[in-house]
């Protein structure tokens, strides 16, 4: 019976996400590369002229129409974008080639993935994305890269089991007590506050709920700004699971405009047999 107690006792462990290191990286970190001197100022400019073409594109080339457009593919880029495009996606990649596992080449990762986002190419997004974060794992750039991959399960794939186990991967800040707010103490708040809208979203509620209280014992000054926004997730929640149908305004100005033409061949159908019934009398 001890056995067999053990055994059900290590299912449950290895089922469970959270306890079975989903999400997790594995095997040892590996250090970014440091870039000093003419390196470094070198792969600066490259990543600063990268970020101005997109930038540049962007103002001008439309963007994909959100996640719904990921279920009919990438939007259509007009033919006059195409080489700019390239250009962009290239720019990037030539610092994430030629300064590998370094701060630079982490960061033009996660723009290049999302300007796939910004084109509707949601899959190379997603699986850059992911790379870089497995990639630089143990380090601010991986955390970075995993909180990114999270949102976009999450935003675009409304996969929110994948989701909380990527939120899952940036840890608590090991800082002193009375140590002043900082960036990893950020990205965290950030990531907790995603890990409890999956968690609502997952019917988790008790353990959403818990999770908000830690959240705000552990960072008070954010006390009633972090219970306001558990609130708001709950009932966007409540209220969904509610509508029985919904429906965007795209998709009810094209059932409109369909009816309006069914009713329209109708009329022209209808109308000359009934002039011609009229003439045969």
């Amino acid at each position: 019976m001890k056995c067999r107690s053990l055994l059900v006792v290590a299912v449950l462990l290895l089922n469970d996400p959270a306890m079975a290191g989903e999400g997790q990286s594995s095997g040892p970190p590996i250090p970014t590369k440091k870039l000093w001197g003419r390196q470094y100022a070198e792969a600066s400019a490259a990543t600063s002229r990268a970020d101005v073409m997109r930038a540049e594109l962007e103002k001008r080339m439309p963007a994909a129409k959100g996640p719904a457009a990921r279920k009919q593919g990438p939007s259509p880029t007009p033919g006059e974008f195409e080489a700019e495009v390239a250009g962009v996606e290239r720019a990037y990649q030539e610092v994430i080639d030629g300064y590998p596992h370094t701060e630079r080449a982490a960061y033009c990762a996660l723009r290049l993935s999302g300007f796939y986002q910004y084109q509707g190419k949601y899959d190379e997004g997603l699986e850059l994305s992911a790379k870089t974060a497995d990639e630089f794992a143990g380090s601010r750039e991986g955390l970075e890269a995993a909180f990114s991959t999270g949102l976009m399960h999450a935003q675009t794939w409304g996969d929110y089991t994948q989701a909380r186990n990527w939120f899952l991967r940036i840890p608590k800040p090991d800082n002193p007590p009375g140590a002043p707010y900082d960036k990893e103490d950020n990205l965290y708040l950030a990531a907790q506050e995603q890990l409890m809208k999956c968690e609502l979203r997952l019917g988790r509620d008790t353990q959403a709920e818990r999770r908000s209280l830690e959240l705000r014992q552990t960072f008070p000054q954010f006390g009633d700004q972090l219970e306001r926004s558990f609130r708001f997730e709950l009932a966007s929640r409540d209220l969904n699971a509610k509508r029985p149908f919904t429906v965007s305004l795209e998709t009810l100005a094209k059932l409109l405009i369909g009816m309006g033409a069914i009713l329209i061949v109708s009329g022209l159908l209808l109308f000359p047999t009934k002039r011609y019934s009229q003439k045969g009398q």
